[in-house]
């Protein structure tokens, strides 16, 4: 038996409700679609991805 895969996102500020793939950018998680200020605090769940832009970019990346 296969231990399910837990997805992790990120959320971006106060904004609790979008998530985000994250992306390791100078040793900070940010989102992958680029969402949010450089100085906006990110917050890492292990939830499911909602965002539609990074969405749209892993759909991109699965037909590179």
């Amino acid at each position: 038996m296969t231990p399910k895969q837990v997805e992790r996102a990120v959320t971006v500020g106060d904004d609790l409700l979008t998530t985000h793939k994250p992306l390791l950018a100078g040793g900070t998680l940010r989102p992958h679609c680029g969402a949010g200020k450089a100085d906006e605090e990110t917050t890492e769940w292990r939830r499911a991805v909602n965002c539609e832009a990074c969405l749209q970019l892993l759909k991109e990346d699965d037909h590179a």
